[in-house]
């Protein structure tokens, strides 16, 4: 998928209503890993599959995918080479769900030609204000994303888009996958590898690896780091516990490596993660 380039931010100032970060990876890639922003990713042409949390979804021209802050999302298996696409990531200074969709993570609009272009065109002028930053460009950028934000919500809320629109991704089962979901967050508290989970479930270490990730789009391993991060952020950001109980409560035995492994994720320390969210 290619390296992203570095990310423009405008840090927030009294009156501005958010805080974005503009990115534009070579090609088009989807912002990838798990964030505290909301990301919007317009393919402009081409398609892509990306994995939403453990689904795998298929992406066309024309879509655009809106992620919830704390979604892990990846970007894989580009078609129809070169993919164009362009993403934006807003953090936005409310607790409300604006598009009544949280409880999913994500969501895809199919958007129709004038709609897409109209999103386009928001899309080029808030990469071209925070590259450039002439004069005002803050007061440009907030006024972009409004529109956005409102197209977005107009597009989920509409009957139209109800019906026929917003894509019901179904993940494909397989009943020895939901088995090691199903042991996994049992167990994940405990020393895991794909060697004890394979053999907790009758299979060859390498059958379950090649049905794990064909299903999920990741290893059995990222798998369980991800359930083992959800429980230390959901601690540090509703107990008082230290970082160092915290850690171990989440089965994690090597500090060094667990804060290691936090920052690298999360882009933040876990103290500055606490710090954040409280």
């Amino acid at each position: 998928m290619g390296t992203s380039k570095p990310a423009k931010s405008i840090r927030r100032e009294q009156k501005l209503l958010y805080v974005i970060t503009v990115k534009v990876p070579p090609g088009g890639q989807i912002i990838e890993g798990t964030t505290h922003w909301y990301g919007f990713n317009l393919i402009k042409k081409g398609k892509v599959d990306a994995v939403m949390g453990d689904q795998l979804v298929h992406c066309n021209q024309g879509d655009l995918i809106v992620v919830y802050p704390e979604m892990n999302r990846k970007g894989c298996n580009v078609y129809e080479c070169p993919m164009q696409g362009i993403s934006l990531g807003v953090k936005i200074r409310s607790n409300d769900d604006l598009f009544g969709q949280r409880d999913r993570g994500y969501f895809i609009l199919n958007l129709e030609s004038k709609t897409r272009l109209k999103a386009q065109e928001l899309f080029d002028n808030i990469y071209y204000e925070t590259a450039r930053e002439p004069l005002d460009y803050r007061l440009m950028v907030n006024s972009y994303l409004t529109n956005l934000l409102t197209l977005v919500r107009r597009e989920v809320t509409s009957p139209e888009t109800v019906a026929n629109k917003l894509k019901e991704e179904q993940p494909r089962r397989n009943p020895i996958v939901e088995e090691a979901k199903k042991y996994i967050q049992e167990n994940y508290k405990k020393h895991l590898s794909l060697g004890i989970l394979s053999g907790n479930l009758y299979v060859s270490a390498s059958h379950l690896r090649y049905l794990f990730r064909n299903e999920t789009g990741t290893s059995v391993i990222r798998y369980i780091i991800k359930i083992k991060l959800g429980l230390v952020k959901d601690l540090l950001k509703n107990t008082e516990m230290t970082v160092a109980e915290i850690a171990y409560e989440a089965g994690f035995e090597n500090l060094n490596y667990f804060y290691r492994l936090f920052k690298r994720v999360e882009g933040l320390t876990p103290l500055q993660y606490r710090k954040f969210y409280k």
